[in-house]
């Protein structure tokens, strides 16, 4: 048990085998957040184009709206709906 006990920089080996567990227990549990919807959007984006100012890129399906100019999005790239 006095491996355990060795500094190994600013920690113990111990502390440092704590740490990779618990970066290891935390990682799964960021991936799922993401996914519940706390990411970058996901499958809730689609291309879109304005027709005011001509703004290009993603917006949500549910909400689209121009980020540039604010006006309403009438019409999706290829293929959205």
């Amino acid at each position: 048990m006095d491996f355990l006990a060795q500094q190994v920089g600013p920690l113990t080996v111990a502390q440092w085998i704590g740490v990779v567990v618990a970066i290891m227990l935390i990682k799964p549990v960021v991936g799922f957040l993401k996914g519940l919807g706390g990411g970058s959007g996901g499958d809730n984006m689609s291309a879109a184009n304005c027709l005011v100012c001509g703004w290009e890129g993603k917006v949500s399906k549910y909400h689209r709206t121009c980020p540039k100019c604010g006006n309403q999005i009438t019409r999706m790239s290829k293929g959205e709906h």
